[in-house]
């Protein structure tokens, strides 16, 4: 006789098998990811672009002055970059609002850095309910790996503007206001959606504004505590760095991307925005295009934004000719892919409106 029981125990030990083949392809990108960083990223053991924020912060709890001459020096020594002699040149909020990663190890902190900005970074998906069809969005768009490899703070603050979208969502207004107060202390990625934060916060829970106070007094005002004269010194940080490191500037073709962008989700707009309307100094300053990414959504995002790893698969220079090739124009001609597609929509929903009531 024929033994008719041990079938479906087989068929239940491989039911993980289906599940397995559809996720291997996004587990040998995230796999494909994780080697080319080590294989790309500088042999410092600074952590990069994360040393002066970190070194900044040791200053402070030493009572010394983050933009003093022995910073500057210090910086020149050890961190070996070109622009390591312009000094520390982020305002000092942006130290004290992220003080508690600062108190740890550094070969830790440069973990929970990386960690937290790419895993905040990649969460940008979810703000779609179809995110499932976006898991290989983070992966395709290379200027995300750009900023995990440089350890920049670019990373993390645009892991902050997604917290602050899914705060805003859920009404978390103790996060809402401290994202709204840690933005604009990099403006070049946050400006925009911190006073983005603010409008929310005045139309739909003006509560929040108690927080961005509260938050505000904290890390702004703890930082004119700390060193009063730090405005100063950080402008002239600055004059000093852009003595140095060339920054180049999208304007004026970059606005065609906010009219192509127009009919998209206001985050999506946003995130185009931020980038047009700022210096770019080099492709990680890109990131929040992750953002129209998302709003453009569906297998065009995840063609368009794999053609951001041309240049260096080629071998094209970093320049702002090679960003324009890779990166803007590809966005902007699924940015007007979808535009095309919602005013025909429009247009198909209205002539069926006029043919019902006639």
């Amino acid at each position: 006789m024929t033994d008719h029981t041990a079938e479906p125990v087989r068929v239940r030990d491989m039911a993980w098998y289906p599940a397995f083949m559809s996720g291997l392809p996004l587990i040998v990108m995230a796999c494909l990811w994780v080697a080319l960083f080590f294989l790309r990223q500088p042999a410092d053991g600074l952590g990069t672009d994360f040393y002066p924020l970190y070194r900044a912060g040791q200053a402070l709890l030493a009572g010394e002055n983050p933009y003093g001459p022995a910073m500057t020096a210090e910086l020149t020594r050890a961190w070996h970059v070109p622009y390591a002699a312009a000094g520390f040149a982020y305002p000092l909020p942006a130290v004290v609002g992220v003080w508690p990663v600062v108190l740890l190890p550094l070969s830790m902190a440069i973990v929970v850095w990386v960690v937290a900005g790419t895993v905040g970074s990649m969460a940008a998906i979810r703000l779609r309910s179809d995110w499932r069809e976006l898991l290989f969005l983070p992966f395709c768009f290379m200027p995300l790996h750009g900023a995990v490899i440089m350890k920049q703070a670019t990373l993390i603050w645009f892991a902050v503007i997604v917290l602050l979208l899914f705060a805003m969502r859920r009404h978390w207004l103790w996060l809402v206001g401290l994202c709204i107060v840690l933005l604009p202390a990099k403006p070049q990625v946050g400006l925009l959606f911190a006073l983005a934060g603010l409008v929310w916060s005045w139309r739909y829970d003006r509560r929040a504004l108690l927080w961005v106070a509260g938050w505000g007094i904290a890390i702004w005002g703890g930082s004119w505590l700390l060193e009063p004269h730090w405005v100063q010194d950080w402008l002239a940080s600055v004059a000093r760095y852009n003595s140095i490191v060339y920054t180049a500037s999208l304007l004026p073709w970059g606005l065609l991307l906010l009219v192509l962008t127009w009919r998209l989700p206001w985050y999506a707009r946003l995130g185009a925005a931020q980038v047009v309307l700022f210096p770019i100094t080099d492709v990680y300053s890109a990131l929040p295009l992750l953002l129209t990414w998302v709003g453009i959504g569906g297998p065009l995002a995840l063609i368009g934004s794999s053609l951001s790893w041309l240049g260096l698969l080629v071998g094209l220079p970093n320049t702002i000719i090679t960003m324009w090739l890779t990166i803007l124009l590809p966005l902007m001609g699924c940015a007007w892919w979808r535009l095309y597609q919602s005013v025909r929509a429009r247009s198909t929903e209205r002539m069926q409106r006029r043919a019902r009531t006639a």
